[in-house]
């Protein structure tokens, strides 16, 4: 709470604004509501300036906006809007024709340079498909190759096991430790 000048002739103390205006917009708790009426029951400078504030709350409350202007008649409406199409129109039409003006002079370099790009893009294209084609027919290849390979193996392990059964199924005593 802030204190009032010793010069003054009463030396109470005086809550201060921040608290006032909480009080005067009804935002405090009861008892500290109490408190500051109690205070403004004893205080006529209190009184005197919460009275000012509150006065000024009231004409803010009573302040409306100013009206609107009157709206258009339809016929000035659509004379407004009208003006404002054709002005718009009008800096479409500028802006495309400049536009398109310079478009029309670079339109045949940047088409011979797109040409040369895509004919370079296109061999690039065509020298990875050959490359790949020979890769592939070498996968082919050795894929084959070791196919055949395991093929061969295959039939030659067959054949030595025919030899082993055909040997065991001739002579069962002999057995390799005996020979």
């Amino acid at each position: 709470m802030q204190t009032k000048q010793p010069t003054s002739p009463d030396h109470m103390k005086h809550p201060p604004q921040e608290q006032w205006m909480d009080y005067i917009y009804g935002e405090l708790p009861k008892p500290q509501r109490a408190d500051l009426a109690a205070h403004l029951k004893s205080c006529p400078s209190c009184a005197a300036q919460v009275a000012r504030w509150g006065g000024v709350q009231a004409r803010l409350d009573e302040w409306q906006l100013p009206e609107m202007r009157p709206r258009l008649e339809r016929g000035q409406f659509v004379r407004k809007s009208v003006r404002w199409a054709m002005a718009a129109a009008f800096l479409i039409a500028a802006l495309g024709i400049g536009f398109g003006a310079g478009r029309a002079s670079s339109t045949k370099a940047l088409r011979g340079e797109m040409q040369v790009a895509l004919q370079k893009a296109y061999q690039d294209n065509q020298l990875l498909l050959t490359a790949m084609q020979r890769l592939d027919a070498a996968r082919q290849a050795e894929i084959l190759a070791l196919r055949k390979d395991l093929e061969t193996v295959a039939v030659n392990a067959e054949q030595e096991f025919m030899q082993l059964a055909a040997m065991s199924q001739a002579s069962p005593e002999q057995t390799p430790a005996q020979e």
